[in-house]
């Protein structure tokens, strides 16, 4: 039996599987171009108001809307990213045909189609044209689609997706609203939809599902303080080097030297603000290396299925915190029927007969041919849209196959997480680690019940048959004796 107290080098890539980082990366750069192009318009709305002069603002006005002319198929984008909707023909056509809209009003607006400006009021604004009639019904298609996307998820989601859906569906109600609103304002309205949606859109991002807001804005601070540092550091070495009176090889010297003076800084700030919020803002309520140093010896004395439930129970419900979980194991005796999962619940005592334990709802599910394909840990979060129903009917959050080697032994299954943070970094790890190394024990605890098992129906036909034997004797005796 093989054990390891330490993860292989390439556990933090591994610790999730490649499905959860390809998902993860996608709703960022959704979420970047959708900031980008909010960003842009608003940039273009400030132009409008303080550039009075058509010459100057004409250029810069159509070369910003870009915008505004992309925010429709951005929008689209990024709600189906995040959502993981499947992208179907339909939706694929949806999608193509508003970046077809938004690149044509786009290169139509810049060269041959411009459209004319005038004074209203205070600002500048644009006369309604075919240009901006076209940008309107794109955009008004656009919120329906993703209006419908969202709201269908809503309706299938559980556990934390549904905390995050309801957010992005109160996100593009206000946002989308204030937007069509925005059509004949878009100075009040447009700057008021983009303060309340976007702001919504990142809360339900950050906080149920990407990383925690106190994680992400920690995060961002240490990288922002400690670059501000070190730049404004530059700044000063530059200045003083031009009012030095150096030859142009000590000026390269001095720069050389301060240079990469301040980049080893950059890493030594990056490292002392973080274990000073690591101190003040402690993120687990365990650690992981010393963890694992205590479940490896709980785990190697794991030498029944009673103490192997006891392992889990403090696995799951009290370090991991799932509200419940169930473990589904293939009948060791039988070889044959290596196929059928059987559900073997949480037992306090070892007296369970293996071959007669209920078939597992895992059997024949499109779940257990992803799990036995994959070898890998499967968040609800991170499932593709056809795992998704196979989760919401088990009422589960995480699949947690138990391998021996090549070989699928068995797979947890979590219930619903009761930590506020759902599933933390260490969480990960603990679950990777569980599921390469639990295995080995549970082969070893079936195949000891199975035996116990056998030797238990053995004894008892041993009995069987001697007191047969003895009744038979009696007769016996009873007829010679007469």
């Amino acid at each position: 039996m093989k054990f390891e107290n330490e993860a292989s080098p390439a556990l933090a890539k591994q610790v999730s599987s490649p499905l959860a980082h390809d998902i993860k990366n996608k709703v960022v750069l959704s979420f970047s171009l959708l900031w980008a192009c909010f960003a842009i318009w608003a940039i273009n709305l400030h132009f409008t108001t303080t550039i009075a002069d058509q010459a100057i603002l004409r250029p810069l006005f159509h070369t910003m809307r870009f915008g505004m002319f992309f925010m429709a198929p951005c929008m689209i984008i990024f709600f189906v990213t995040v959502t993981r909707t499947r992208v179907t023909i339909f939706l694929r056509a949806i999608i193509a045909l508003s970046l077809i809209v938004s690149a044509s009003l786009y290169l139509s607006n810049m060269t041959f189609l411009p459209s004319v400006l005038k004074m209203v009021g205070s600002r500048v604004a644009p006369v309604p044209d075919i240009i901006s009639e076209t940008h309107k019904v794109n955009f008004v298609a656009a919120s329906l689609t993703i209006f419908i996307v969202t709201f269908r998820a809503y309706h299938t989601a559980v556990f934390r997706e549904k905390q995050r859906l309801k957010w992005l569906v109160i996100a593009i109600t206000l946002g989308c609203i204030l937007g069509i609103l925005s059509f004949n304002n878009s100075r009040l309205f447009g700057v008021i939809g983009s303060l309340i949606g976007m702001p919504l859109v990142a809360y339900a991002v950050l906080r149920f599902h990407v990383i925690s807001v106190s994680e992400a804005f920690g995060y961002a601070a240490i990288k922002l303080t400690s670059a501000v540092i070190v730049l404004s550091g530059f700044v000063l070495l530059f200045r003083l080097i031009e009012q030095a009176d150096w030859h142009v090889a000590e000026q390269l010297v001095v720069t050389l030297l301060a240079g990469l003076a301040l980049l080893e800084l950059y890493r030594y700030l990056l490292k002392s603000f973080s274990d000073a919020r690591d101190l003040l803002f402690p993120a687990e309520h365990y650690e992981y290396d010393v963890t694992i140093e205590y479940l490896l010896k709980a785990l190697k004395n794991c030498n029944s299925i009673s103490r192997f439930f006891k392992f889990a129970d403090e696995v799951f419900l009290r370090m991991i915190k799932v509200k419940s979980y169930t473990l589904h194991v293939f009948p060791a005796a039988n070889q044959q029927s290596k196929q059928d999962l059987r559900l073997l619940a949480p037992a306090p005592t070892n007296n369970i007969q293996i071959e007669t334990l209920p078939p597992s709802p895992l059997n024949g599910s499109a779940l257990l041919q992803w799990i036995k394909k994959d070898r890998n840990i499967l968040f609800y979060d991170d499932a593709p849209a056809n795992l998704r129903a196979e989760f919401q009917k088990l009422n589960a959050s995480v699949c947690v196959p138990l391998h021996r080697e090549n070989k699928l032994e068995g797979v947890f299954i979590l219930g619903a997480p009761t930590k506020k943070e759902k599933f933390s970094q260490n969480d990960d790890r603990l679950l990777y680690w569980l599921s390469k190394q639990a295995g080995f024990v549970l082969e070893t605890v079936l195949a000891k019940r199975w035996l116990e098992n056998t030797l238990d129906e053995a004894e008892k036909t041993l009995s069987d048959v001697a007191r047969h034997d003895g009744h038979i004797q009696n007769i016996k005796s009873s007829s010679l004796s007469s």
